[in-house]
């Protein structure tokens, strides 16, 4: 989904959401997030969204903002909420989230 969304096909995301969409992985949650971010902005349902995928997994937002530094080497293995997911996470899919104007920005004041 971030790929798609990377491309700017967002209604191909949002299909792809709805068939997965009970999936509590990271990359699903925090795609969502941006997903609602990039149709309504600074919302109600993009906070809802990023409530959601703080509770799973807190990490991600550090490594994304950079914040927190990358390991230099990627990890081999992750657990649901555990940092080597919000790595995982920032490294293939922190491109989606440059090229949407203002999201890292929202996701900064949002994410503290």
């Amino acid at each position: 989904m971030p790929w798609l969304i990377e491309l700017g096909l967002d209604e191909d995301a949002e299909k792809l959401f709805r068939q997965l969409e009970e999936d509590s992985m990271a990359v699903w949650m925090y795609s969502r997030v941006l997903l609602d971010f990039r149709k309504h902005g600074d919302s109600p349902a993009a906070a809802k969204s990023l409530k959601t995928a703080l509770d799973a997994n807190k990490h991600v937002p550090p490594y994304l903002l950079g914040r927190k530094k990358m390991p230099r080497s990627l990890p081999g293995h992750y657990g649901f909420g555990d940092d080597n997911e919000a790595v995982l996470y920032a490294n293939e899919n922190g491109a989606a989230w440059k090229v949407t104007p203002g999201a890292l920005e929202w996701l900064a004041a949002k994410a503290k």
